[in-house]
């Protein structure tokens, strides 16, 4: 099991500010290694579609903090670690693959996001 399971199974348990910060060190430790998995990921996804080459593993991650301005959940952060490939990056509305980390809950999907209808 990769360290950043425990670290985003605790994470869930104290989701908050004051938590984060002091154990920013295990989370910037955490961090760097989704970051070395998303970088194995982007190297096999370069071996069949050349764009993937340009892209650096920071490209396709999102951000830890959540928007909680018209949310319902306060919680400052979000309990997983996600990554979104794209040949167009991960803000394209093109396809790609869209991996999610969480503990009990991971998963990899594949496809377009909330594509357009028929005009």
């Amino acid at each position: 099991m990769r360290p950043y399971i425990e670290f985003l199974s605790e994470l869930a348990q104290n989701n908050s500010k004051e938590w984060m910060d002091a154990h920013k060190k295990q989370y910037l430790a955490c961090k760097e290694e989704f970051l070395e998995d998303v970088a194995v990921i982007l190297k096999g996804l370069a071996e069949w579609e050349p764009a993937f080459e340009a892209f650096k593993p920071k490209d396709c991650v999102f951000r830890q903090n959540r928007d909680v301005r018209f949310s319902a959940n306060k919680d400052p952060y979000k309990i997983n670690f996600a990554a979104y490939f794209s040949p167009k990056g991960k803000k394209s509305e093109g396809p790609g693959y869209y991996l999610h980390i969480q503990p009990g809950q991971s998963f990899l999907g594949g496809g377009i996001y909330m594509p357009m209808g028929k005009p």
